[in-house]
């Protein structure tokens, strides 16, 4: 033992870690990936704050949209990540923050707002005031704002016990959160980052319409090149920008756009490949500031001007009377001449500070109910499992590892049959799947089948791989822990059925799985009697549909019960608007227990479990997350 690894236990001996808890992260989860950049490095900031404050604290990652307060009740303490969440004429925010912020006045909890943008005030909004109400009640601690403090100061904060502070925005974080990332330079490569062709007339800037964009970034395009520069285009990530940004590459009639970023970390590579940018999203340029990288902002919102002069660059955020390729190509030359001033640390650390000193003056563990759910056996990874909050329906193996890895011991996976006749892993062939996989579709819902050859060459979202049946279980005869894995077959035509039953039965030919149980999803009585007589080695799981208007749906579920104790069926899936403690209870006279797709919040998930029943399904919540929230 090194004598470094000695003074550290002597170290930890004699300053324990003084508090453990839980703190809730409210971020933003969607395709707009810049909103989980803050989130990222906010993340950052909460571990390096709790660790040099010495906590033991667990943090929670919680998507402002899904509208789960049930989690605040087991938060020691609420950070909100960032962003423009202080605003009231577009989107809900105000709704959604006001929502958190009264549950967290309700259990006591304190809140943190960190380095929030703040968009406008008016004295005869509902929507501004309901949020000016929250943001004042008792449980507020601090707000830091990293734009317009006065409008904050003077507007919204009337209740003198709130720290308010003006802050840099996370992201300036990014060389801390994402280390492994570095510039390469001299590419000679610049990004023009688009976003989607609505974005200036939607803030009142009608000039600048789809036609006005389509010739810029031509004529950007083209500037670029007479000047020796090579160019690609690139989003943050959201589909609205990518659609715009394949209409603009249309209209040059040549070039690149980069793959579309899935993750958050595949948007900080893409920007790491150039060597100056031209973006209209905000948090592409800061992505860039903190990298290193010249950058040019577009500006359609006054916060990306406040960036500019933050920075001490606002002769580089045009303005959009000055939107014209020449002037904004001179404006990146220059840029790329003098390269970025830099901030100091104490400016770069602003919002860390802050963060450090709420946690240490206010995250105090307070007991509160445990819970003694055992979700472990429970809860089912539907899909395979979602990824990163806003993905679902991936049947992707990058799915199945990550949730086997965060406690999942049940699966559902979605099965289809190949234009070839081929078992693969696919939700339905649907336009949707097709948008998914970034293929042409037809407006009509249902679309032809690809063979599996076309199908395995195809990534979700661009990132995630298709799966084929035969891969599956090639991955399942190895798996160490016990699992149950249920197969979704649809609704097939009798023909496509009959095909899947022989395939499933040759799939199983000659196959050991000691660890894996399986059971099939079947919606259909004939559907159930062409399977008996094949003798596969699966467990049947029923459907209940949906109560409809003209359904007598008592009588329903007593036919479906009575046929299932018939035929020896234990199982029966049902959708979350079907499944009650009512339900259950007829269940249990029929010895036969629920399966239910498919829970986004918390406590739907654990009160399903406690009204019992067995399998409970989540695209966005593990084991793993509720086991450490509640127990």
């Amino acid at each position: 033992m090194t004598a470094y690894t000695l003074l550290k236990k002597a170290y930890a001996k004699l300053f324990p870690y003084k508090k453990k808890g839980n703190i809730l992260l409210v971020q933003l989860a969607n395709r707009n990936l810049g909103d989980m950049v803050i989130a990222d490095n906010t993340y950052k900031m909460l571990a390096e704050a709790l660790r040099k404050n010495r906590f033991s604290c667990k943090i929670f990652r919680y998507n402002i949209k899904n509208r789960d307060v049930f989690q605040v009740k087991y938060a020691d303490a609420v950070v909100f990540a960032g962003g423009g969440l202080v605003k009231f004429k577009a989107e809900n925010f105000y709704e959604l923050v006001s929502e958190i912020i009264s549950e967290c006045e309700k259990y006591g909890v304190p809140v943190f707002l960190n380095s929030v943008g703040v968009e406008g005030y008016d004295e005869k909004d509902e929507r501004c005031q309901l949020l000016k109400e929250a943001l004042n009640l008792s449980c507020v601690k601090g707000i830091t704002t990293r734009d317009d403090l006065k409008t904050l100061k003077d507007n919204y904060v009337t209740n003198k016990n709130i720290r308010i502070k003006e802050v840099f925005d996370p992201a300036v974080w990014c060389n801390k959160t994402y280390p492994e990332i570095n510039h390469k330079e001299n590419s000679d490569v610049i990004g023009l980052g688009i976003a989607r062709e609505g974005i200036f007339t939607d803030h009142g800037i009608e000039k600048i319409d789809r036609e006005f964009l389509l010739d810029f970034w031509k004529d950007t395009a083209k500037e670029l090149e007479n000047r020796g520069f090579k160019w690609k285009i690139f989003t943050n990530g959201l589909d609205r920008d990518e659609a715009f940004a394949k209409e603009v590459l249309s209209h040059i009639g040549y070039g690149e756009i980069i793959t579309q970023p899935a993750e958050t970390h595949h948007l900080v590579e893409n920007i790491c490949e150039f060597d100056g940018i031209i973006a209209t999203r905000m948090h592409a340029n800061i992505i860039a500031f903190s990298k290193g990288i010249p950058g040019v902002g577009l500006v359609w919102n006054d916060k990306i001007k406040m960036w500019g002069e933050k920075i001490g660059h606002p002769e580089r955020f045009v303005s959009p009377e000055n939107i014209e390729a020449r002037n904004v190509v001179d404006i990146l030359a220059q840029a790329m001449s003098e390269k970025n001033k830099r901030i100091s640390e104490r400016n770069k650390n602003s919002a860390f500070k802050e963060i450090r000193r709420f946690l240490k003056k206010y995250c105090n563990l307070v007991e509160r109910e445990k819970l003694s759910l055992d979700y472990k056996k429970h809860m089912l990874a539907t899909a395979l499992g979602g990824m990163e909050f806003k993905y679902k329906n991936t049947n992707s193996l990058e799915a199945f590892e990550k949730s086997l890895s965060e406690g999942f011991r049940n699966f559902e996976t979605d099965l289809r049959l190949s234009a070839d006749n081929k078992l693969v892993l696919v939700n339905r062939w649907h336009k949707d799947t097709f948008k998914t996989m970034g293929l042409p579709y037809s407006e009509q819902a249902t679309q032809q089948p690809l063979s599996r050859d076309d199908f395995l060459n195809q990534k979700y979202y661009a990132h995630y791989k298709t799966v084929d049946f035969e891969s599956l279980l090639k991955r399942l005869e190895s798996v160490k822990p016990k699992i149950k894995v249920i197969l979704d077959v649809g609704r097939p035509d009798e023909a496509t059925y009959d095909k899947m039953l022989c395939e499933l039965h040759k799939a199983f030919e000659n196959k050991s799985f000691e660890n894996v149980k399986f059971y099939i999803r079947l919606q259909r009585k004939k559907d159930v009697t062409a399977f008996n007589e094949k003798n596969l080695p699966f467990e049947i799981i029923y459907y209940l549909p949906d109560e409809k208007p003209d359904t007598d749906f008592e009588k329903q579920c007593k036919d479906t019960f009575e046929y299932c104790k018939k035929q020896k069926i234990k199982l029966v899936s049902m959708s979350d608007k079907t499944f009650s403690a009512d339900i259950s209870q007829k269940m249990k006279a029929y010895d036969v227990k629920a399966c239910v797709f498919t829970y986004t919040k918390t406590e739907d998930i654990t009160e399903a479990i406690r009204n019992g029943a067995l399998f409970v399904g989540s695209y966005y919540y593990t084991v793993s997350y509720l086991e450490k929230l509640t127990k």
